[in-house]
């Protein structure tokens, strides 16, 4: 059995707990970039290497590019309502 799990059916909490799903995603999409991107730079941080930014941005934009990925996947199995509009 479906049930309607429509925006205009949830209560106030379930509301409220659906609006803070996105934000939720955006910062894990956030900090994986970012912890790579000091994962990348900690050698050039501590003085040990130079600092290679063709790595560090090609690195960080594949990141990004397979988080959102991931990222869109996990919204659309956990709130699939989002995409039937």
């Amino acid at each position: 059995m479906i049930t309607d799990s429509s925006p205009a059916r949830q209560s106030p909490a379930a509301r409220r707990a659906d609006s803070s799903f996105p934000p939720g995603l955006w910062l894990a999409l956030v900090l994986t970039i970012g912890s790579t991107a000091v994962w990348i730079a900690w050698p050039a941080l501590r003085g040990v290497a130079p600092l290679d930014l063709t790595r560090l941005v090609i690195t960080s934009a594949l990141v990004g590019v397979t988080e959102l990925l991931v990222l869109t996947v996990i919204e659309i199995r956990l709130a699939p309502w989002r995409f039937l509009e």
